[in-house]
């Protein structure tokens, strides 16, 4: 036995002669793909069902700043310009 399936693509006014919705043909596609279907009547449903769950995460890290590189000579450049207009202005 050998199974047979023609697939013809082109250019079809079909959709447009028959602009119809077709909700059984849809649900079954739905049901194919695991989604689901609603009616205008479920809107609330769909809505909640598309609403995001929020979940808050809050992290705390300590990081020592010799780990951040950027950071210490930032620091290091800070203090020595500190100490030289100092040196400068006599003020030590």
């Amino acid at each position: 036995r050998i199974a047979r399936e023609d697939i013809v693509a082109g250019e079809s006014a079909d959709e447009l002669e028959d602009p119809r919705a077709h909700p059984f043909v849809m649900e079954t596609f739905a049901t194919a793909t695991g989604g689901q279907t609603y009616t205008p009547e479920q809107i609330d449903d769909l809505v909640e069902q598309l609403r995001p769950a929020t979940h808050l995460l809050n992290q705390n890290y300590a990081i020592a700043i010799w780990n951040l590189p950027a950071t210490m000579v930032l620091l290091i450049i800070i203090v020595c310009l500190d100490c030289y207009i100092r040196k400068r202005r006599g003020l030590v």
